[in-house]
């Protein structure tokens, strides 16, 4: 998912993404946070969600992301 799309997404705006997440085995998307980039990947068939940030990950950020990338 390109960062502009996958940015939309974090933010909860309606997404534009026109995918069956199910046909893929590997979904990966960066998101841009004030100026700061987080790589998100998330594996539609087993219904599991890593999220990286290399300044850590604050359980506020975990949370979001498995809010939108469900």
């Amino acid at each position: 998912i390109d960062s502009f799309e996958m940015s939309r997404i974090w933010l909860k705006k309606s997404s534009r993404l026109k995918i069956d997440p199910e046909k893929f085995k590997i979904i990966v998307g960066i998101v841009n946070e004030s100026h700061h980039w987080m790589l998100v990947v998330i594996y539609p068939l087993e219904k599991r969600t890593v999220f990286l940030n290399s300044l850590g990950e604050s359980q506020k950020d975990v949370k979001r992301c498995l809010e939108v990338t469900r």
